[in-house]
């Protein structure tokens, strides 16, 4: 966790940020993917990086742990750190943010969908709807079987509990979504859906597409110039 540069005796502001994957893994080299944490860091931000179960360097069962179950065994892997540094007086649960790339993106909506302590919310690359994305996706079939358990057509209730979409009903987050707009890796109906429906329901949305930009969980890359903008 990148720590603010004063120690201040008041909370600061707290930005999960999700790594993609999911079997990636943060480790504690500066990059340059991710400059903005140590300009947050300067701000006077505090910047949770964590490896949850599925991140790569731990093992074979924890690589494997989040397989069927993306969100669902997961997530408190993010949530109960966030608990104890709320806990500790590190960070203010009033200015809790949240984001990430990919499958970043997918556990940024996952959680926005299932808990609503987050202020703000910045999606990359999403995954939203794993019914759809099944079907849409160029690895769409290997990942359902492999990844989510299952094919959505054969185990409906397994994909249903995993895919964000099926509560966007409960999110409340002003969100920011970043998308390629030529990724097939995460089709950009993807980010559509998300957008849409969060639109439809009043919370504070916007969708930034980045014209032919093939991003995806393999192969990180810098996005061109946005060009397309879409705002509630």
């Amino acid at each position: 966790m990148a720590a603010p540069r004063s120690r201040r005796r008041r909370p600061a502001p707290l930005l999960l940020d999700i790594h993609g994957g999911p079997h990636n893994a943060w480790n504690g080299a500066a990059d340059l993917i991710h400059p903005y944490h140590q300009v947050l860091a300067r701000r006077g931000w505090a910047i949770l990086t964590l490896n949850p179960r599925g991140s790569d360097g731990y093992g074979d069962a924890f690589f494997s742990a989040v397989s069927g179950g993306w969100g669902v065994n997961d997530a408190n892997d993010f949530l109960e750190p966030i608990d104890e540094l709320v806990a500790e007086g590190i960070a203010d649960p009033a200015r809790l943010a949240v984001t990430g790339y990919s499958y970043g993106g997918f556990m940024t909506c996952f959680l926005t969908s299932r808990d609503d302590r987050f202020a703000a919310a910045v999606a990359g690359g999403v995954v939203t709807d794993l019914f759809s994305m099944g079907g849409t996706s160029d690895y769409g079939h290997f990942l359902a079987e492999k990844e989510n358990g299952g094919l959505a057509w054969r185990d409906e209730q397994r994909i249903s509990a995993q895919s964000p979409f099926t509560q966007v009903d409960r999110v409340t987050t002003p969100t920011l979504i970043l998308h390629g707009a030529a990724d097939e890796r995460c089709p950009v109906g993807q980010a559509e859906q998300w957008f849409t429906a969060l639109r439809e329901r009043d919370v504070p949305t916007r969708l930034v597409l980045y014209p032919g930009a093939r991003i995806c969980s393999c192969s990180p890359a810098s996005p061109r110039t946005a060009r397309t903008s879409r705002s509630a």
